[in-house]
């Protein structure tokens, strides 16, 4: 496994070689955070601790499998970084804890990976739906797959459902098309002030496809 200091700039995880070669998708999630000026600034930490059901990163890491290194007075503790949301802006994290840093396991080669997020300006944009997807292609099937929404729901929302439909199929235009009618199941959606239920119900549906194949693609380009 890897370690990530949480004091890592946005700006230095969408550049650095080590990243974009071991977790493409931590990469890609890192270059849609806010603006250059931002990314500057904001911390992968920052990120994580604000616990944004649209935030950049957070789908990337439940992707990848990550887990944080919480620490305090009492000592260290690790969990599934999936596990610390209850809520928008509400985390697991005590008062008198720092998240100190992120594990991230280590990669599956023949593994492609995608990150959409949608909204209605080129930058500075929050995610109405936001879709990270990660799949490990092994003799023109998938062996497996992470499929994470965000944007959808009070937390980020990893697709189980759509993930177990696609072990053991190819990532056809067909069988995407049914991951992305599936991936609706798992989705909490209500009617906003940025978007209707409707809206991202279509959303969805659109998104999920459009990234597995793209996801699919990248394997095959490799």
């Amino acid at each position: 496994s890897n370690l990530l200091k949480t004091t890592v700039m946005s700006f230095e995880i969408e550049t650095s070689p080590v990243v974009r070669k071991n977790y493409p998708v931590l990469a890609k999630a890192a270059g849609k955070l806010g603006s250059l000026q931002i990314r500057n600034l904001a911390t992968i930490g920052g990120n994580i601790c604000s616990a944004r059901p649209a935030g950049d990163t957070i789908g990337a890491l439940i992707a990848c499998g990550a887990a944080v290194q919480i620490t305090s007075s009492k000592g260290v503790r690790n969990e599934p970084i999936e596990t610390i949301f209850k809520g928008p802006g509400q985390t697991t994290i005590g008062k008198n804890e720092l998240l100190t840093g992120i594990t991230l396991k280590k990669p599956v080669s023949n593994t492609g990976s995608s990150y959409i997020k949608y909204g209605v300006r080129n930058a500075m944009e929050i995610a109405m739906v936001s879709v990270t997807s990660l799949v490990t292609i092994e003799g023109g099937v998938c062996k497996s797959a992470r499929v994470v929404m965000g944007a959808v729901g009070p937390t980020f929302v990893q697709c189980t459902k759509v993930e177990e439909f696609l072990v053991g199929k190819p990532i056809s235009e067909s069988v995407a098309e049914k991951a992305g009618q599936l991936a609706l199941d798992a989705a909490h959606l209500r009617n906003s002030l940025r978007a209707s239920a409707e809206y991202r119900r279509n959303l969805i549906q659109v998104l999920v496809k459009r990234s597995l194949l793209e996801a699919a693609s990248e394997v095959k380009s490799n």
